[in-house]
């Protein structure tokens, strides 16, 4: 029996959306709703670009940042599905200069110790590698004034490997720069560089044809904004954007640039297995292994985590490039058990819910302050899910 959803209350979801554009939450959405293999609800509403009044789309031309992640790891899993790597592989079979990182000691900062154990491709996966945001790497990556961005991933990895991990593979959850690593490896197994790889294994198997490291068509491209308590403020003019040049740093954290219609094929893919349009992508059981919870002991991530903006996820564990939630009621989130999502710090959201044969995308192109006033919502998630789980019959 077809289960379907409620149009009156997804037109809730539809006002709750006009209103936050109306108080400058967000210049424009979009949102794609599948439900049992047809598209039960979109929308494309308010402005991709407020300066120029071009309406937002849905082949606007949003960047995915961390909705990246979930691409860059399906497609090191598909070269697990042939045999050319093991989760429990140490990464220094694949990067030899990596053979004998250090961790900071935390007895003493100023120290480093050998690691307590290698490094492993899982780790990177479900971001427990000792890499992140608080990697004592960042000044190298770019962070500091005097040290330029690198150019490219294999900078990128040079640069890691002269200084320590945080912490010991495996017993943190730390976001941040795992996937690029995760893509350097895609690009030394397969032989392909990673952006060829991309478009080769995924993107035109499952016609994702504007996705990209950069804009595709720069008529499309929406403006980025932050948003300030007197409004959102412009901070990447879609015609002066950085994407519209070449790319050379092909980051799998957060580099892609796509469109909604393009997302959803790829999380229609996800909903279906690893298959969409007769296109098998992934095996379905690679797909249910990736949409385990991953972390150390069967922890949340919260529980995991020392990052002050991952500790709200309560309920909620990590696989080999997603969000997974676990226990819905602690999360305080509409949900199933199983369901497995990610997002991007641009706003956007994607969500998978096998139990309901749902999945969700929703774009937008709006950062938040920092630090942000909610940090266990800081983008409005929590309301967006609750609308579309209240309309399902």
């Amino acid at each position: 029996m077809a289960r379907g959803a409620d149009k009156t209350r997804l037109g809730y979801l539809d006002d709750h959306l006009k209103r936050e554009i109306n108080r400058g939450a967000f210049p424009g959405v979009t949102t794609n709703i599948w439900r049992e293999g047809r598209l039960i609800h979109e929308n494309a509403l308010g402005q991709r670009d407020i300066e120029r009044g071009a309406p937002m789309t849905s082949d606007s031309l949003c960047r995915l940042y961390s909705m990246s992640k979930p691409i860059t790891s399906v497609a090191l899993m598909q070269l697990y599905e042939r045999g050319l790597v093991r989760l429990d592989q140490p990464v220094a079979d694949f990067i030899p200069a990596w053979k004998d990182l250090q961790v900071r000691d935390p007895a003493d900062r100023r120290a480093n110790i050998a690691c307590a154990r290698p490094m492993s491709v899982q780790h990177l996966l479900s971001h427990q590698s000792g890499l992140g945001t608080a990697h004592a790497a960042r000044p190298a990556l770019g962070d500091h004034p005097a040290r330029p961005a690198p150019r490219t991933l294999d900078e990128t990895v040079a640069r890691l490997a002269q200084a320590p991990l945080s912490f010991h593979p495996g017993d943190e959850f730390d976001y941040g720069v795992s996937t690029d690593i995760v893509g350097y490896l895609v690009q030394v197994i397969s032989g392909e560089r990673f952006d060829r790889y991309l478009q080769r294994w995924i993107f035109e198997p499952l016609g994702m044809t504007d996705t990209a490291f950069n804009a595709r068509d720069p008529a499309r491209l929406a403006a980025l904004y932050e948003k300030r308590p007197d409004g959102l403020k412009l901070i990447d003019d879609p015609a002066a954007s950085r994407l519209l040049g070449d790319i050379t740093y092909h980051s799998g954290s957060g580099g892609l640039v796509g469109t909604a219609i393009d997302y959803q094929r790829f999380g229609r893919m996800l909903l279906g297995h690893g298959e969409l349009d007769g296109q098998r992508i992934l095996g379905r059981k690679t797909l249910e292994l990736m949409t385990l919870n991953h972390l150390t002991g069967g922890r949340t991530i919260s529980a995991a985590t020392r990052q002050p903006f991952f500790k709200p996820f309560t309920g909620q564990g990590f696989g080999l490039g997603f969000g997974i939630m676990l226990d819905p009621a602690e999360a305080g989130l509409s949900g199933s058990i199983g369901e497995f999502n990610w997002t991007g710090a641009a706003g956007s959201l994607c969500f998978v819910d096998p139990a309901e044969d749902l999945m969700v995308v929703f774009m937008t192109q709006s950062m938040p302050p920092l630090p942000p006033p909610d940090p266990a919502n800081p983008y409005g998630w929590r309301e967006l899910r609750a609308l579309i789980y209240g309309a399902l019959a």
